[in-house]
Order: C-alpha cells, then sequence, then structure tokens
C-alpha cells in the first residue's frame, strides 16, 4: 500500500499530526506485517539471538560493518536497507544484547516502526537516516571514546535507545514555530519543549506495541531508569537547554576533577581501558578495567545523569565535529530543511 500522504506544510500540517495519528499509524501495520509473523508460533521460531559479525553478509554490507565502527563513517550514503543490520551490530558488539537479553525479532521490529515514524513528513534532513547517525554517535562516545567506562550498562542501553527515538514524528518546524502558532503540540504540552515532549510519547508508544518489546527481559527497576534516562536524555535535546546543560556539565567536571586530584594525592594507579597505566602506576591486567579513579569519577547517579544528557545532545549536534565532505552535504540538507518547513514564525 502506498505511504500515507505528508500534511501540508504550514500551520494545517501540524493540526493534521494530531488529527489524523491513528491513520498513520494503521498504515504502518501493512508495512510491518513484512517483518512481524501473523501467528506467535512463527513469532517464537523469529526470536533469535542478536547477530555478531559472523553472521552478517559481508558481500551485502561491504565495508560498512568495519567502517561503522569509526567516527568518520558516513551513514548517509549506505542503502536504507542496511542501516537496521548496522544498528543492531551496534547493540550487540557493546555487549547489551546479551546482557538484557535483547531478541532480534522485536529490535528488527523496533526498528522498522522507528523508520516509519521518522518517514512520515518526508523531511530532508530529520529522518531515519538521522536517528541512525545519532544512535551511531552515542554509540562511537561509549565504545571509541570510552564513556562507557563511567556508565552503567543500564544507562547504555538508554542512551541507545533514546538517541534513535530523540526526533520521532518531527513535523519540520521547531519548537518556536509550535509556541507561536499555538499548534497542537503547543498546546497539548504547554509551550514546554513541544517537540521533545512528543517524541517521547511515541517512543514509548512504540516500545509498548505489540512485537516491539525491546525492554522485555528488563525487570521492573532498570526499566523505570531507562524510561527515567530516556524521557530526561530526549527533554534535554531542545536547544534552549543548550547552556543550562553546559553549566550542568562544568559542575560535573569541577567535582570530578577535585576527586581526580584527591586520588593522585593518594597515589591511585590510573589505569587506562587498555589496562596500561600512566605515571606512577604499573600495568593492569588485560582487557577494561576500572581503577579506583574510575569508579569513584562521576559516581553519583546525578553526574551520569549529566553526562548522559550531554552525549545526547552534542551528538544531535555534531554535524560540525563529522569529516569535511559530510558536514557539507548535512548543511545543505538543514538549509533545504530550513527553506522548506514552514519557519518564518519561529525562525
Amino acid at each position: 500500500p502506498a505511504p500515507a500522504p505528508a500534511p501540508p506544510i504550514g500551520l494545517n500540517r501540524e493540526e493534521s499530526l494530531i488529527e489524523n495519528r491513528e491513520a498513520m499509524l494503521e498504515a504502518d501495520e501493512p508495512e510491518l506485517a513484512k517483518i512481524a509473523p501473523a501467528d506467535e508460533a512463527r513469532e517464537t521460531d523469529l526470536a533469535v539471538a542478536m547477530p555478531d559479525a559472523s553472521m552478517v553478509d559481508e558481500g551485502a554490507l561491504g565495508d560498512e560493518a568495519k567502517r561503522f565502527e569509526q567516527w568518520t563513517w558516513n551513514l548517509w550514503e549506505v542503502p536504507k536497507e542496511h542501516l537496521a543490520t548496522l544498528t543492531m551490530l551496534m547493540i550487540s558488539q557493546s555487549g547489551l544484547a546479551e546482557t538484557f537479553n535483547i531478541q532480534a525479532a522485536p529490535l528488527k521490529r523496533f526498528l522498522g516502526k522507528i523508520e516509519h515514524h521518522m518517514s512520515l513528513h518526508g523531511l530532508p534532513y530529520h529522518n531515519y537516516f538521522h536517528a541512525i547517525d545519532v544512535c551511531h554517535a552515542c554509540y562511537i562516545m561509549c565504545t571509541t571514546f570510552e564513556a562507557s567506562m563511567f556508565l552503567q550498562e543500564v544507562e547504555v542501553i538508554a542512551l541507545l535507545v533514546g538517541a534513535l527515538c530523540h526526533d520521532l514524528e518531527h513535523p519540520g518546524m521547531n519548537n518556536a514555530y509550535q509556541v507561536n502558532a499555538m499548534t497542537d503540540l503547543a498546546l497539548r504540552y504547554n509551550d514546554s519543549s513541544p517537540l521533545e515532549n512528543h517524541h517521547c510519547a511515541v517512543a514509548w508508544e512504540i516500545l509498548r506495541s505489540p512485537g516491539c518489546a525491546v525492554f522485555e527481559w528488563l525487570d521492573n527497576e532498570q526499566l523505570t531508569t531507562v524510561r527515567k534516562l530516556m524521557i530526561k536524555m530526549i527533554l534535554a535535546t531542545d536547544m534552549t537547554c543548550h547552556f543550562g546543560l553546559k553549566d550542568e556539565l562544568d559542575g560535573v567536571v569541577m567535582r570530578n576533577s577535585d576527586l581526580e586530584k584527591e586520588q593522585e594525592a593518594a597515589g591511585s594507579e590510573v589505569t587506562t581501558a587498555a589496562g596500561s597505566a600512566t605515571e606512577g602506576g604499573s600495568g593492569g591486567g588485560g582487557g577494561v578495567k576500572r581503577d579506583k579513579l574510575v569508579e569513584t569519577c562521576l559516581s553519583s547517579e546525578l553526574d551520569r545523569t549529566i553526562l548522559l544528557k550531554t552525549i545526547m545532545h552534542v551528538s544531535d549536534i555534531s554535524n560540525p565535529c563529522k569529516v569535511k565532505s559530510v558536514n557539507i552535504y548535512l548543511f545543505f540538507l538543514l538549509l533545504q530543511h530550513m527553506c522548506c518547513g514552514g519557519q518564518s514564525i519561529g525562525l
């Protein structure tokens, strides 16, 4: 079936986002039927272990299965049909699939829903590629840049899934437009980050929908933590939070710098993620190892939450940090997005 037509640009577009929401969701089901089996027996058969690199068709993915581990990876030139598999690899290779028993079938359906809800308006920038791009940036922050050394695993899975959901059903107009035009979203959320609140609400509608139980094996405490963190992180992507978040991060740096000085004064060994040591200490064992300093820094839930919000936010606006060719390409996508998105009221 043909996809649901995008609403016209302007105020009517925002009104139709709410009024036609049920019709849009219904239009989603025939497409997902290609992924989701009709009966429970087949669903059980599809609940297989997450794929690892050896299970991926290297011929189909080409070099992408290797290059996606690098910050310089340009996913905007990757065939769209490969993005879900590469996202599943991120979650698998981070060890989170095994830790939380995340199965391939519900994750694949979840990613299918993400693709659908990010494609409702046919936007040149805020689309499925952007969702995967931000998730990939968060993944690199946690792996290559080793932010995960300071985080709990439940916080990392909240970060990656939250990144996938952070712009769900983006209509193309910013919060200033929503508020000034008094759209249905602004009225629903009382002018308080209407877009980000909507993204959060849609995310949990999807996660609670049949066949998308990505968090099925989390206990109540873990699920509560994930939901709380996803909401905080997605709300922090509102650009009006930028300078307030910077002030919060400055506080984290100051608090943990004092802890580091105390540890160094006590003669603590500072071990790197690879198991080697800095001056004043000998090498540790193999693999990733947390020493006293790593365990002490960001030991408070508050500091880790601020770090998570920062990672999500900087990943969302990380285009200037991409390689030049990607940065220029995304600049023109954003320019096209702003020219056709009816931003005049809130620009």
